[in-house]
């Protein structure tokens, strides 16, 4: 199920973030960021505040009651245009639809909400989300 994520979901959200960073960037940004400078409990603190305040449109996906993906958007200034700031799907999950899921839901959200681009980035090395996005 796809679903608005509500702030109780922002601690599942970052220990997803920072299990998939250091999952897939490992060979890609220091490894002393990833295991010093990613705090799963700071950004769940984080989280709970973007999404109680709405900074950000947050989805989640969910499956037998364990949330296994998500995604987030950010609104682009006053423009028509969001940005995918993130869109991560646990590493166990990965390879079953979520993210394809995620990212259609993204897509026919940002139609009804009258936004016009989607922006997205990735590390030039991230090789797996490069083909994704492909």
């Amino acid at each position: 199920m796809i679903r608005k994520a509500v702030p109780e979901d922002s601690r599942r959200i970052s220990e997803i973030k920072g299990i998939s960073w250091r999952t897939h960037y490992l060979k890609i940004v220091d490894p002393k960021y990833l295991f010093s400078k990613i705090d799963i409990c700071e950004k769940a603190k984080d989280y709970y505040d973007q999404i109680r305040n709405g900074k950000g449109i947050f989805i989640v996906s969910e499956n037998a009651g364990i949330i296994d993906g998500y995604i987030i958007l950010k609104r682009l200034d006053e423009s028509k245009a969001v940005q995918i700031g993130a869109i991560y799907v646990e590493p166990y999950f990965m390879r079953n639809g979520i993210g394809s899921e995620l990212l259609k839901y993204c897509e026919i959200l940002t139609h009804e909400l009258e936004f016009n681009k989607i922006i997205v980035w990735t590390f030039q090395d991230n090789v797996i989300g490069r083909a994704f996005y492909s």
